[in-house]
Formats: C-alpha cells, structure tokens, sequence
C-alpha cells in the first residue's frame, strides 16, 4: 500500500512538472495567450480613472519622466515629483525653449540658442554653467557625460564634452557640415559625432568616432574611425554592448569603431516607423497585408532586431495605425491614439495604458510611463 501512495505522489509530481512546463511554453510562444494571461490574469493592463495624478496648469511647458519622477518645466523653474505624484524638489532656471536628453538618473537640459546648460541627477541640480556661445543640442549618457552642441563664429559646430562634475574634457571643431547628433559611449570611452553636408550637389553624412582620452591631449589623431556616406543621417545610437548604430534616410548601419567593421544591418523598405534608440536593440514598424476572406487588412507589427540585423522578437500590434513609437532603456511604448502599450525588449507586455482622451503627449522610463495632459499629468509604474 505505502508503495502504491509513494508511486502515486511521484506520478504526481511528474504531471505537476509537466503542467507547469506547458503552460510556460504556451505563454512563451502563443502570443494571443501570453497577451491574455497579461492584461486579465497578472493585470498589466490600467484605465486613466484608477492611476495616479499630478495636476498642473497652462504655465507648465514640458513635462518628463527620469528614473522614478515626474518632471515638470515652467518658464521660471523645473519641479520634481516621486512616482506617487508628491513634490521633491524645485530647481530655479529660466527656459522658455528646452533642449534636453534624459538617460536613466541623468537630465541635461539647456533653452535652445541660450548659453546656459544644467545637468539634473534624481532630483537635484549637480552643476549648471553660461557659455561663451549658444547651445543648439545636448545628450547624456548613462553616466552624466555631457556632450553640447554649440554655435561658433568661425566653425559651423564646436561640441563639448563634460564630465558628470561637469569638468570639460574635450572640444572638438565641426567645419563643414551640420551636427545631427552626438553620443557619447557608456564607458565614457568614445564621442560619435554625425554631420550632413550639405554644400554639395549631393547630401554627404559622416559619422567620426574619437577617443575621448586622446582628445584630451590633442584632437591630432585622436579620430579612430570615420565613416562617410552620400545619404541622409537621421539618429545614432551607441547600444549597452558598445556597438554604434546609424539611423539613414533608407538603412540602419552598425558602425563600429574600426574602418572595417561597418555593414548595413537592416535596409529600411516598407517601413512604417524605425527606432534605434533602446538601450539594446532596435525596431521598425512594418505594415503587412492579411486576408480576412472578405477583403485584405492591414496590420501593423513591431520587429526587434539587434546588432547584427537578425529579428530577436516581434509584438503583433493589430489593425490599430500607430501614432508614433518612444523606445528607452529597455521599454518600447507604441501610442495607438487612446491606448498605449509598452513592450519590452522581448516583444512581452509590460503594461497597457487605455484613456478616455486622446494621447499626443508622453514620456517613458525604467520605472514609470507619464501622459501629459491639459490639466494633469497620468503616472502609471512599469
């Protein structure tokens, strides 16, 4: 008898483990199913009547998500809240056209063709300081690197780069072309510059990669790679395994930091929308045509790729237009007018947003999603 009951808890442990390894695999690989079991069992989808709200007025002109808080700028000072929508701290500063670049802690932000720049971490004020020029772009790094593009009288660009102490490092001297962006790598190691000339018949876009440690010294050959094309750049990004990504106006290009390491990743035909800017990989939003029997429909799908251009994962959007995409750190939030979905880098859903109003206006970070308003800022944790 007592080896009949053992036989019968080992079977049932067995069909227990089974199970269980089931209904994982079916989550994993039935999207229809792992997409129910988010939004009605684990609850990873919310309504605008049950989360939390910061109410403001007309005299806030941006409002942004950094780390766990809520920022909002008005003309005279930036106010920063906690997730819970309680005020933290005020910061005094005069911006009326803000420039800025959030990466994780970090916010570095100027008012554009103003001299004054200022760099936030949390929810204080690390360094601020007045150029001698005027300031046209800014990006930060992961660790409060500053890289500011600037107006000159004799050059068409001078970028500067600041330590998180806000040390200056490096100046280095754009002559021809128009900066488009700047990263600067999240080991503080390398500065990618991209420019576009265009002065010739042709539009020329050239990407420098430099050595932050060499320019230091001299600008003299601290250039390790320069990459030049005759199309359009759009956006670059350096991901969180170093390799440097270029958005052009018909491809996504993996850089590298030696002459011989460029390649074309992924040729942009038939694409919606693209995005380079996740920590790790990048996507497009492509349009596919099904036929429902009556007639073809079209559907939208979220492709997530990597380095190397191979497909990681993919997120079936429906028959839903997109409004636009806001990819950071490891999420990927997709408006889809009165519905947001944030997706992580798997194509799996993190939450799902749903509002009685319109959506036009929203950030997104590791920890929370803020939906600007007229007159409240929606906050909903990830």
């Amino acid at each position: 008898m007592r080896r009949i009951s053992a036989k019968v808890k080992i079977i049932s442990i067995i069909l227990l483990v089974v199970s269980i390894i089931a209904i994982i695999t079916t989550y994993i690989v039935n999207d229809n199913i792992r997409e129910f079991v988010d939004t009605k069992i684990l609850k990873k989808e919310i309504s605008d009547d049950s989360v939390k709200n910061i109410y403001t007025n007309s005299s806030v002109i941006k409002t942004m998500s950094l780390a766990k808080n809520v920022v909002t700028l008005s003309s005279g000072e930036l106010k920063v809240y906690d997730f819970e929508g309680n005020a933290k701290n005020t910061i005094k500063m005069k911006i009326g056209n803000p420039i800025y670049d959030i990466e994780d802690r970090y916010l570095g932000i100027a008012d554009k063709n103003v001299t004054k720049i200022y760099l936030i971490e949390d929810d204080k004020l690390l360094w601020e300081k007045t150029l001698d020029v005027t300031v046209e772009k800014i990006e930060v790094n992961r660790n409060g690197y500053m890289a500011v593009v600037t107006k000159d009288s004799v050059y068409k660009s001078v970028v500067l780069v600041y330590s998180n102490k806000g040390e200056l490092l490096l100046k280095s001297y754009v002559s021809n072309g128009y900066v488009i962006d700047t990263e600067i790598s999240p080991d503080n190691k390398y500065l990618v510059i991209g420019e576009v000339d265009y002065s010739k018949t042709y539009i020329e876009s050239t990407v420098k990669v430099i050595d932050i440690k060499k320019a230091m010294k001299s600008e003299e050959n601290s250039v390790v790679n320069t990459f030049v094309k005759d199309k359009l750049l759009i956006n670059l990004k350096i991901k969180e395994n170093l390799s440097i990504i270029a958005q052009y106006s018909d491809s996504v290009v993996n850089i590298g930091y030696n002459n011989n390491e460029n390649k074309e990743i992924y040729k942009l035909s038939n694409v919606y929308i693209v995005d380079i800017e996740n920590t790790r990989y990048s996507l497009v939003i492509k349009k596919e045509e099904q036929d429902d029997i009556i007639k073809l429909k079209n559907t939208y799908v979220c492709i997530i790729f990597n380095e190397s251009g191979n497909e990681v994962a993919k997120y079936n959007i429906g028959d839903t237009t997109p409004k636009n995409v806001l990819a950071k750190l490891d999420s990927i939030a997709i408006n889809l007018g009165t519905e947001l979905v944030v997706i992580n880098q798997n194509g799996w859903i993190k939450k799902k947003y749903n509002s009685t109003k319109e959506i036009s206006r929203y950030d997104i970070s590791s920890y929370i999603i803020t939906i600007w308003y007229n007159d409240k800022i929606d906050i909903v944790g990830l």
